[in-house]
This record gives C-alpha cells, structure tokens and sequence, in this order.
C-alpha cells in the first residue's frame, strides 16, 4: 500500500485505550515526523513526548483540547523551529466529522508571539492545504475563529476561506468581552 492510500485511509482515534506506546514504535514515529514534508522545509527538529497521565491531562486543559485526548497514553509534539532552534509555531489536522462529514478536515493553528508577523502562519496554513488535498479531503473548515483575531482571518481570507457562519457572543475574551466567532470554509 502506498503512503497516499494509507493517508487517505487513515482515521482520527477518538477512543485511546491508555497503553503505553513502546520505545521502538516512538523512536519510528519521531523519524517519520522528521522527514516529513513542510513549507519552507520547515520540519520539525524537535519533538516532546508526554507519557505522564497527570501531564497529559494539564496540556489537554492548557491547549482547549478535546477531552479524549487525556485518555491517551502518549502524547507527541512536533515543534516547528526557526534556523536558531526557537519554535515558531505547530499545527494540527484532522477529520471535522466523522461519516457523511469526513471528507472536511479541520485544522488548529499556533504561532509562538515572537513569530508573528514573519509568515509562520501563511507558511503552516500552505502545508495544511497541500497536505489536506494530498489525504483526498475536498475542504477544509474552522469551527471557530475569534472576530479579534484579525491576523487569522485575514491569512484565511487571503487563501480562500469564506465566513460561512457567525456564532454572536460565543467567545469571552479576557480584555474585550464577548465576542464572535466565525466558522470559514474552502473547498479543496
């Protein structure tokens, strides 16, 4: 099977059963993610690998994650670095939806603030795009997209995305209260 059908048949794992991931199959899985292809060649150097459960549970609490993830075992970070070895910013993609729904990814961006402004974001969000089409996606959504975050929406726009939803009030901002967040779309 070639990588592309693997990539095309792979699923998100919503139900971790806790096991250990063994110090083989970790050593596997940080090489597949250093020779992985980026924008830029932007791989990630450098990977954290969480196995303790109470660590685990924090950084699901600290990243607004989804809460099957505590149930994991292991979690892996690949960090994006600039040429002094600083990171610069992660991403994450995956299926929106499950069944009729799973032809739309889904992505999270993160850019470290002393990033900003140099093209980290628009660099991760070519690769999530690229990458996406390569997996057979046909679009691509954000489910939430903070009004005051207006670098991200203009990157997206910039890229293709359409507001295709409002949801009033959804977001307490810690400095401008409730504000809205956006759903974008693209097809692919």
């Amino acid at each position: 099977m070639s990588l592309l059908d693997l990539c095309r048949k792979r699923w998100s794992v919503r139900n971790f059963t806790g096991d250990p991931v063994s110090a083989v199959d970790m050593e596997y899985l940080k090489e597949v993610g250093r020779w992985a292809a980026t924008s830029r060649n932007r791989q990630a150097r450098r990977f954290v690998v969480v196995r303790d459960p109470e660590n685990i549970r924090e950084l699901v609490r600290a990243a607004n994650m989804q809460e099957f993830v505590a149930r994991a075992g292991t979690l892996i970070f690949g960090i994006a670095e600039d040429a002094g070895g600083a990171p610069v910013g992660t991403y994450y993609i995956g299926r929106n939806q499950g069944g009729g729904g799973a032809h739309v990814c889904n992505c999270g961006f993160a850019t470290a603030t002393e990033a900003r402004g140099r093209g980290v974001a628009r660099d991760m969000l070519r690769h999530a795009l690229a990458t996406a089409r390569k997996a057979g996606y046909r679009a691509m959504q954000f489910n939430f997209v903070v009004t005051t975050n207006s670098r991200a929406i203009t990157i997206w726009r910039d890229h293709g995305f359409e507001v295709v939803g409002r949801l009033p009030g959804a977001f307490d901002h810690p400095r401008a209260g409730y504000v809205d967040a956006l759903v974008m779309y693209k097809q692919l």
